[in-house]
């Protein structure tokens, strides 16, 4: 009897028991998620803020994503709750969004964590020649949106493996990294929507090589005196270019004859820059239909408009400038 009831008593403690440990396993399976997450979290963070003193140190910038813009309507306060943020960091919830390594001398030692930052959209590279490991981190960003070489000596072989990554449509080009050689790579990008050039020894056969990137939009060139009409010649080819802005170049008025074969583009402004060059004026006129415009009217700027309009493209060319624009003119015709 003694037995038996000692086995009574004890069984509703063994329930109790066995209920207790069922609700043991499924807490921790509830708190594992979340724990792991966190803890990804602040792996992520710690990594990301130690690659940031570090880029500092080396004389570059690393920027979160909350301070990473100058415009006021982007906010300066880091993401997430301001207590988890006191517990944990002010980065437990940002990451790493612009790099600028243009005043970095040597980048060997940051080149790896390059390639772990995977909210990174905008970056700088420095000047002279780039290492192997640098570029490789470089093309696997997933979010790299825009790169600038700042007179960066690389290979066609590195420009080409820099332009694998998916993600890159803008690219600038400084001083030597805009060489002829290298910019013979860029119709292997991907989606490459813009490309600038400042300062660069680019000559007409680069031109020939923007003008084969299928992709492109818009080009901006800043002092490459090497260019010529032929080089703009070139721009002819490319299928899908609406907005041009070249200053410092030895383009002339004589490339007005080329914009009939443009039809995507929508805008365009050239000037002499530095150099020394003066244009022939060209009065303004519709390129549609050659006729003068005497009073082009840019859109809304005055009122009231003509009673019957057409936003035309029409060319303009004074001493110090050749453009093209659309303008509201009057028109009783069938417009382009």
């Amino acid at each position: 009897m003694t037995n038996r009831s000692t086995k009574l008593a004890l069984s509703p403690m063994r329930r109790w028991l066995r209920f207790s440990l069922r609700g043991m396993l499924v807490l921790v399976f509830a708190l594992a998620i979340p724990l792991a997450w966190l803890g990804a979290l602040i792996n992520v963070s710690q990594r990301e803020t130690a690659f940031a003193m570090a880029v500092g140190k080396a004389g570059g910038q690393a920027r979160f994503d909350y301070n990473a813009y100058a415009a006021s309507c982007i906010s300066t306060e880091p993401k997430g709750p301001w207590l988890m943020r006191a517990v944990f960091g002010d980065n437990i919830f940002s990451r790493i969004s612009s790099v600028d390594l243009s005043g970095v001398r040597d980048t060997s030692t940051i080149a790896r964590g390059l390639g772990q930052l995977t909210q990174l959209d905008t970056l700088s590279l420095p000047a002279g020649p780039q290492g192997d490991q640098l570029i490789d981190s470089v093309a696997q960003l997933p979010h790299l949106y825009q790169l600038t070489l700042d007179c960066s000596e690389i290979t066609p072989q590195q420009m080409r493996r820099l332009l694998s990554c998916e993600s890159l449509l803008y690219l600038e080009l400084r001083g030597a990294a805009a060489a002829d050689e290298v910019l013979a790579e860029l119709p292997h990008a991907v989606q490459m929507a813009r490309v600038t050039i400042v300062s660069g020894p680019t000559t007409d056969q680069g031109m020939k090589s923007l003008s084969e990137i299928k992709t492109i939009r818009f080009l901006q060139i800043v002092e490459a005196p090497s260019i010529t009409n032929r080089g703009f010649r070139q721009l002819t080819n490319a299928p899908a270019l609406g907005m041009v802005t070249i200053h410092g170049t030895q383009i002339t008025e004589e490339c007005v004859c080329e914009f009939k074969q443009m039809p995507k583009l929508e805008t365009l402004a050239i000037t002499p820059g530095t150099l020394q060059l003066r244009y022939k004026p060209i009065a303004a006129y519709r390129l549609d239909t050659g006729e003068a415009v005497p009073t082009p009217l840019r859109r809304f700027d005055c009122w009231p408009s003509p009673p019957v309009t057409g936003l035309v493209r029409c060319v303009d060319v004074e001493p110090n400038r050749i453009r093209l624009e659309r303008w509201d003119v009057p028109t009783n015709k069938t417009d382009e």
